[in-house]
């Protein structure tokens, strides 16, 4: 075993355990030394006994594979969960600590108890570390109260939990499956009082103990183990990784090599709804049910009847003025109608500084909006303040920007009015003045100064795309001069430290995925308009951070829950962020097309592999008149007992956190923008020329079939609906140069019939 072997390179004793419990207590932990012999040691407690048995396999020289078995050895043992206790003698708070999708530095924020949703609080601008602010989570402690971090295996993207020690230069990596016949594995970090040492928990089966997590914080957990029957011996396996590691950012590396490695591709995916096929029902949707003509605006959630501000239209982030990219890319006279109707709109809602408001209530616009409730249990009351969140003002420059491009390339420059473009100059004006003033955006600016009011956060990391695109449109190099500012210092802040915070507008400054794929989405541009080797390496790290919020496997939800009885596939759903700790179908509110630059410029196919996983993830959860989807969760519209054609819930509950497991609500929101922009922005087929390996985002299966001296693309749909399929083919040559802001407007494409197989040549 690695500290019998390498105790210079292992440097953590290794033990099994029995641990007792009365309900969700645990009462008594006894451990035996584990061996890694497979051979039996006995563990007794007063006058129980357990057997024991650990085995460890060597796959590589930093690589084992471990497995612990336990079996009741009388008649009277009680039931008790086993499982592996590391001890590490020189622990340090400055340990980085991971569980993918859950818990990024440890969780070890200022925090405080609030109900959902949470006020609008962080660090001050005078704060000179800028602490992220979070609810109260799961957490190592930053005070002087007990530090004990408890998680189970599928709270997380990837089960498992991961440490660098930076005065070790090594990384800890213990990657485990999404359950034991018994149920999901705990994990726990138990800090000493000094917190100079700490012990690593890994049980089967996990339970939260005394506590468990919901999104108005922790409440008594009601857990207690299943019974033990007596002839049953439980295993329990892992991977143990002991890796060199010299930053945050290899350990993040070294989780994305390791990803692929735990939860192998699968040979085929499951083919039943093609992205095309994904907008034609949701363009029909949103043009028959989200359209407001009366307001000129496509309503960003349905529902809510009547709806709110919040509901009506919010500006960025969960979809507004996003949705008008598709509908303008359509080219359906009506739809690029009503989105120039909207577009129109929004410019309406710019203040004198330049900013945009946030929120639309059908009559005026609004500052942000929230229904706060400070204390769990205190009365819920409106708060507005002339504020926006940082990350809304990104996306309205990213997206408006993109969006005038594209009525030039179609050669609609007239549609562009002279307030469209004077209106983003002001933005593109009053962002650069606020940079230059701050050197910071922080997290909400108010929105008639443009001072930084909750500083702090990763909220701006779309600036630097925005900036970079919007320079293109008003053509003022300037975008990108302060692009490059802005995005080395998310490089080397934020990122080198592991944290992204900022991008949803509900959970204070929660580590979330949002942030992250923003930061990729920039970083990649940032590199395409510089060709500057560093900047690639720095788009990749962002896109290995990114991937650790993203499921690599497929979870199997309990029998009955509405996501089992459609058969859901998880592999390349996104966790949230680690306050709503569910995954979600797709990007928030992104296609992942940063991801695909990223791959044509690295060559590295496992970005290319993300992508797919993500972008082929999302038609499943698309409710239609052949597949209607249950919904058994008590929010959302009411009186419906199962999703409306075209809706998509944002829910896929993988862990209990208040919400029962494999339940939806009656819901429409963000994750049908994402659908939109997948089949907007990417590729339905990617063909390399170069070496013809195909990798098929949509929902058909392609292969690369040479006829004489001539190779086509052959192109199968598996599914029951017609399928216009988008192609992008080319060689390095064509690689070694950026595509177009709106490449996906120009991909060519052909009608693939339901069933049926078509050739193509480029």
């Amino acid at each position: 075993m690695p500290n019998n072997a390498h105790p210079h390179l292992f440097p953590f004793s290794l033990e099994g355990f029995i641990a007792g419990h009365e309900g969700a207590r645990r009462t008594w932990l006894t451990t035996a030394p584990f061996t890694g012999s497979g051979t039996d040691v006995e563990v007794h407690h007063e006058t129980s006994r357990w057997h024991l048995a650990g085995e460890m396999r060597p796959r590589a020289d930093d690589e084992f594979q471990l497995s612990l078995e336990a079996q009741p050895a009388t008649a009277d043992a009680p039931t008790a969960s086993f499982g592996l206790k590391l001890t590490d003698p020189d622990w340090s708070t400055e340990n980085y600590v991971l569980v993918p999708g859950a818990v990024y530095a440890g969780n070890r924020f200022q925090s405080n108890r609030y109900a959902y949703s949470p006020p609008l609080l962080g660090p001050s601008f005078a704060d000179p570390e800028r602490t992220p602010w979070i609810n109260d989570l799961p957490r190592l402690s930053q005070g002087t109260e007990p530090s004990h971090l408890e998680q189970l295996s599928i709270d997380g993207s990837i089960p498992g939990l991961c440490i660098f020690f930076p005065k070790r230069k090594k990384a800890l990596h213990l990657l485990l499956p999404q359950a034991t016949e018994s149920g999901p594995i705990g994990i726990e970090v138990i800090e000493n009082e000094a917190r100079d040492q700490a012990e690593i928990l890994l049980s089967a089966p996990g339970i939260y103990h005394e506590r468990s997590y919901t999104i108005n914080g922790f409440v008594r957990s009601e857990q207690c183990l299943p019974d033990w029957p007596q002839d049953r011996r439980q295993r329990l396996e892992l991977q143990l990784i002991w890796r060199d590691c010299w930053s945050i950012e290899q350990l993040f590396a070294q989780l994305f090599e390791l990803r692929s490695v735990a939860f192998p591709q699968h040979p085929t995916l499951h083919n039943e709804f093609c992205f095309s096929s994904a907008w034609d029902l949701l363009h029909r949707k949103h043009n028959a049910t989200n359209w407001r003509e009366s307001m000129g605006l496509y309503q960003v959630n349905i529902h809510n009847d009547p709806p709110n501000a919040n509901t009506l239209f919010q500006l960025g982030w969960c979809g507004g003025g996003i949705t008008t990219l598709p509908m303008l890319q359509g080219a359906d006279p009506r739809s690029v109608e009503r989105a120039c109707r909207n577009i129109d709109l929004i410019f309406e809602g710019q203040t004198d500084f330049g900013l945009f408001h946030p929120l639309y209530d059908g009559t005026a616009w609004r500052g942000n909006l929230k229904n706060e409730s400070p204390q769990p249990g205190a009365p819920r009351r409106e708060v507005e303040r002339p504020w926006t969140l940082t990350r809304r003002a990104a996306d309205a420059l990213y997206f408006l920007s993109r969006q005038c491009l594209l009525l030039q390339e179609r050669g609609q420059a007239a549609r562009i009015s002279e307030k469209w473009r004077q209106g983003l100059q002001r933005n593109f004006e009053a962002l650069l003045g606020i940079w230059t003033r701050h050197r910071h955006f922080g997290q909400y600016l108010h929105l008639h100064t443009g001072e930084v009011m909750i500083a702090g956060s990763t909220s701006a990391a779309l600036m630097p795309a925005a900036l970079i695109v919007a320079g293109e449109f008003l053509k003022d190099p300037r975008g990108l001069k302060y692009a490059l500012e802005i995005a080395a210092d998310f490089t080397a802040g934020d990122l080198a430290a592991g944290v992204t915070t900022g991008g949803p507008g509900d959970c204070l400054q929660a580590p979330d995925s949002e942030s992250v794929f923003a930061l990729v989405e920039s970083l990649v541009l940032v590199y395409e308009a510089t060709s500057e080797a560093h900047w690639l390496a720095a788009a990749k790290s962002s896109a290995y951070q990114a991937a650790s919020w993203v499921v690599p496997y497929d979870y199997a939800f309990p029998v009955g829950t509405a996501l089992e009885q459609i058969g859901a596939k998880t592999r390349g759903s996104v966790m949230a962020n680690a306050q709503n700790k569910h995954a979600a179908p797709g990007i928030c509110t992104h296609s992942g097309e940063g991801l695909l630059r990223l791959y044509r410029a690295s060559g590295d196919r496992q970005f290319l592999n993300l992508l797919r996983d993500i972008a082929h993830n999302i038609p499943q959860y698309i409710s239609r008149s052949d597949k209607v989807i249950p919904t058994r969760l008590a929010w959302g519209r009411e009186g419906l007992d199962h999703q409306p054609e075209g809706w998509i819930c944002e829910r896929i509950n993988l862990t209990d956190w208040g919400e029962a497991i494999g339940e939806i609500a009656a819901y429409s929101c963000w994750c049908e923008a994402a659908m939109m922009l997948t089949w907007c922005d990417l590729p339905g087929v990617y063909w390399n020329l170069d070496n013809d390996e195909v990798c098929a985002l949509d929902h058909v299966v392609a292969s690369v079939e040479k006829v004489g001296q001539t190779r086509q693309l052959g192109i199968h749909n598996p599914t029951k609906f017609d399928a216009t399929v988008k192609i992008l083919a080319e060689s390095s040559q064509a690689r070694a140069h950026p595509l177009p802001v709106n490449a996906g407007a120009h991909f060519p494409s052909i009608l693939v019939p339901a069933g049926q197989s078509i050739h193509w040549m480029p």
